[in-house]
């Protein structure tokens, strides 16, 4: 969406809203955002009994989200509203991080372990070696 807002503003909704484009480019990281808050708040925190953690994360953020959001919409109109969006949403994700991090899960070294040492994913050492891939 980031390199796409200009000529789809254009098409679909016409000259009159071609300063929409620069909001939608600034919304563009969400859906990434959303894919991380997804994959450490609901497949990780709470399938880790970290429920707590996620509630009081998720709580703050809202609370901190009204006034920043209204600071910056105030300053910058519809862009200061986007703007605050993506931001927030990537502080909850770094707080989700540190949470994690603090109770000794670190999610993607974890995983990297796991897909190694299970039978259908991890790289058997002979086709390693006679491929190069892979120095043990």
């Amino acid at each position: 969406t980031f390199f796409l807002a200009h000529p789809l503003c254009d098409v679909l909704l016409g000259p009159s809203f071609k300063h929409s484009a620069v909001v939608l480019q600034i919304l563009s990281p969400l859906p990434l955002l959303f894919g991380l808050m997804n994959v450490f708040g609901t497949q990780t925190m709470l399938v880790f009994g970290l429920d707590a953690y996620l509630t009081r994360i998720m709580a703050y953020t809202a609370a901190l989200s009204i006034p920043v959001t209204f600071f910056f919409s105030k300053l910058f109109g519809a862009t200061g509203a986007a703007a605050a969006s993506v931001v927030l949403t990537a502080f909850t994700v770094g707080t989700m991080i540190v949470a994690l991090r603090r109770q000794g899960l670190r999610v993607w070294r974890d995983l990297h372990l796991c897909l190694r040492s299970h039978p259908y994913t991890s790289i058997s050492s002979e086709s390693t070696s006679r491929t190069g891939l892979m120095e043990t």
